[in-house]
């Protein structure tokens, strides 16, 4: 189906859950379902309080070690190297260098960078809520 191979028949068994439609895990916290009860199991970390991925620059604790990679891994600027755990937070920085100002006054002619930045004027500036 996807022309991935494996070493083991039990692994390759595994792995064409993925292409099943059919889902056989849900976990009994949040509904989310699985097709693999490896997953619902790893899943089933994030409604606990275990923590077992430590950052090793920090030690900040996360769920999944995927969360602690990217934690690791910041997204740096290339411009000024200021360092963001999640692309969305580096894409508004850079705005700051490229003086980008998606979020306009409907008032008056001002622009803003930041929503937050926008509603603050408004109030102030404005007395609008």
């Amino acid at each position: 189906m996807c022309n991935k191979s494996f070493g083991h028949v039990v692994s390759l068994r595994q792995h064409m859950n993925i292409h099943s439609k059919e889902i056989c895990f849900e976990c009994e916290v949040c509904c989310k379902t699985f097709n693999r009860s490896f997953a619902l199991k790893t899943h089933l970390i994030i409604h606990s309080d275990i923590r077992p991925y430590p950052c090793q620059y920090c030690n900040k604790r996360f769920h999944q070690r995927s969360d602690m990679k990217k934690h690791a891994h910041p997204h740096k600027c290339e411009i000024c190297g200021s360092a963001f755990s999640q692309s969305s937070n580096l894409i508004t920085h850079r705005w700051t260098h490229t003086g980008f100002k998606p979020y306009h006054c409907d008032i008056c002619p001002k622009g803003f960078q930041r929503k937050m930045a926008l509603q603050r004027h408004h109030k102030r500036q404005h007395g609008v809520n």
